[in-house]
C-alpha cells in the first residue's frame, strides 16, 4: 500500500540479443494505488541497456509533467524497475560509461525530485512490472514494423 501522496513510476524495457536490434520501453505511473498514466515507445535499432533507461527517464517525465502531480506540493516518488543497473545509475551508485547522457538525464531528474528507487525482479508477478513489460514489448513491436 502506498503512502499519502506517493507516486510510482514503474518502467521496463525490452530488447532482442545483442544491440542493434528493435527495442522498446514502457511506463506505468501510479497514484493511490490507481494507474495516473501509462506510456510506450520504441526505436528500430538499440541496446537492452537503452531500453530500460528510457522507460525510467520517459515515465518519471510523464509524471513530472502531469497536472495532478503539479498541483500536489508534497509528495514522494518511488521509481521501480527489475533494472538494477538503471536504479543503480538513477540513485548515483552506479556511474554510467555507456548511454551517458540517458543515463545523466535520468540521474538530473531523480536529484530535483528526490526520487527513490526500489528493485523488483522481473517476470515475477508484481503488477505494475508485468503491465510495463507488456507495454515495452508492444512498443518493440512497433519498432520492427518501422523497419519494414
Amino acid at each position: 500500500m502506498a503512502t499519502p501522496n506517493q507516486f510510482t513510476v514503474y518502467a521496463d524495457g525490452s530488447s532482442g540479443a545483442g544491440g542493434g536490434k528493435p527495442i522498446g520501453w514502457g511506463y506505468v505511473v501510479v497514484h493511490d494505488d490507481k494507474v495516473l498514466t501509462a506510456g510506450k515507445g520504441g526505436h528500430p535499432s538499440g541496446t537492452n541497456g537503452q531500453a530500460e533507461l528510457m522507460a525510467a527517464r520517459e515515465g518519471l517525465r510523464a509524471l513530472v509533467f502531469h497536472p495532478m502531480f503539479l498541483e500536489i506540493s508534497s509528495h514522494t516518488i518511488e521509481l521501480v524497475s527489475d533494472s538494477q543497473v538503471t536504479l543503480g545509475l538513477a540513485n548515483g551508485s552506479m556511474n554510467a560509461s555507456k548511454n551517458v547522457a540517458l543515463a545523466t538525464h535520468l540521474r538530473e531528474i531523480c536529484i530535483k525530485y528526490s526520487v527513490r528507487t526500489r528493485w523488483v525482479k522481473g517476470h515475477n508477478g508484481e503488477p505494475g512490472n508485468e503491465m510495463c513489460d507488456k507495454l515495452a514489448g508492444l512498443g518493440k513491436a512497433e519498432a520492427k514494423c518501422r523497419l519494414g
